[in-house]
């Protein structure tokens, strides 16, 4: 419909498009993405790697917000100047947000470019387009989207460890049947597992299959978000962390999930070493092995001596994604004890129903006159102490923080 709006444009044109908000820019980039005339296009989800694309490489055209569109400008990363052609989306859409301002000096900086409008209702906004967009083509359009919706998890994830990462969310969330959602042409997951992990589908269809869980490894559309909910009781979406303040915008209840990062898997490398250091203190004599390091004791401190020493004792590598055989307990203070009435029972339920973290998540629980400490799995922490934080329970409303004795 652009196109034909403007045929005689030439190879390497720039079109800027000017959507409402997150949503829109997504739903509109899914879309034109599929047009060759639009391509190559670029959605700036993200100020610093939007720049470094405009710098590096010819765009066709630009999906972005107004706002951004003005911190790119004052980056110098963009030249409104050289634009061909300015595309206002939705422009009744607009109006509500606080983006006036913002539309007023990207049309005032780039006064050659053709305007085209997108509109849902061409009778509303007439004075807003009158001084926008003058005697512009328009073109009638429905909304890209509803309102935010629905609730799912995300954890922010490297592209390059996305195999890894669906692998630790079946591992965390432990369900009897998933999807996997993987809209690319050659499935990442696929490479990674041999065969597929059993109740596991890997289809490029969000509508493929009624789950437990769907993991969409890649930012889905609302309107494929809307179809994986619909058939699943759980979504988790598998993001970069530039994308998590457009998660928040088409998701009406979202909540992280972390995943065990390279940090946990340092501290269960230690742990195993720990293990096993213990296990041949118990096992085996060491008096002739004390006798040979004696002279080395005296020419380096003891504890440099078992650093080498331990630094040579080969581990067997667990696959990265699994570290569920060496536990990391992280334990939480709640303020509420016995005096409040609360009883063991009480916070395993809360933690299980109401922050609805794993069984095999939680551990002990101590109940105490007037607090209770509470033992977690490290990769669940975080959660834990937002879920409890403000919960009421029996009449008390929580607070909780990490435990740092």
């Amino acid at each position: 419909m652009l196109e034909s709006l403007h045929p005689e444009s030439q190879p390497g044109t720039r079109n800027l498009i000017l959507v409402p908000d997150a949503i829109g820019l997504l739903e509109s980039a899914a879309f034109l993405e599929s047009v060759e005339y639009f391509r190559p296009l670029h959605a700036a989800t993200g100020l610093t790697r939007t720049g470094r694309v405009l710098s590096s490489a010819e765009i066709a055209t630009l999906i972005s917000t107004p706002t951004n569109v003005l911190r790119l400008l004052s980056r110098s990363a963009i030249d409104l100047g050289a634009v061909s052609r300015v595309v206002l989306a939705w422009p009744e859409l607009h109006a509500d947000y606080p983006e006036l301002e913002a539309i007023e000096t990207i049309m005032s900086e780039s006064r050659t470019s053709q305007r085209v409008v997108i509109t849902s209702d061409t009778s509303t906004n007439s004075d807003f387009l009158e001084r926008h967009a003058r005697r512009a083509p328009t073109a009638n359009a429905a909304p890209p989207y509803t309102v935010p919706s629905g609730s799912a998890r995300y954890a922010a994830t490297e592209f390059s460890r996305a195999s890894d990462s669906v692998i630790a969310a079946l591992d965390i969330l432990n369900p009897a049947k998933a999807l996997i959602w993987d809209p690319s042409p050659t499935p990442l997951c696929v490479n990674s597992w041999m065969p597929e992990p059993r109740g596991t589908v890997i289809s490029s269809n969000p509508d493929e299959t009624t789950c437990d869980l769907a993991i969409a490894m890649q930012l889905p559309t609302q309107e494929v978000f809307e179809t994986l909910q619909e058939n699943s009781r759980n979504v988790l979406l598998l993001v970069r962390a530039f994308q998590i303040p457009y998660v928040r915008a088409m998701v009406a209840t979202a909540r992280s999930l972390r995943l065990p990062s390279e940090a946990d898997r340092a501290r269960d490398r230690a742990f195993r070493l720990r293990q096993e250091i213990r296990g041949y203190i118990e096992r085996q004599p060491l008096n002739d092995s004390m006798l040979a390091l004696s002279p080395l004791f005296d020419e380096h401190d003891p504890s440099t001596v078992a650093a080498a020493l331990a630094s040579q004792i080969s581990l067997t590598e667990e696959p990265e994604c699994h570290t569920e055989e060496v536990p990391t307990w992280i334990r939480i203070r709640v303020d509420a004890g016995k005096r409040q009435r609360i009883r063991t029972g009480d916070l395993v339920g809360a933690l299980l129903n109401a922050v609805e973290i794993p069984k095999n998540r939680v551990g002990k629980v101590d109940v105490r006159d007037g607090y209770s400490l509470v033992e977690v799995r490290a990769d669940v922490a975080d959660e834990a102490v937002n879920g409890l934080n403000g919960l009421l329970l029996r009449g008390n409303k929580l607070a909780a923080r990490p435990d740092r004795r």
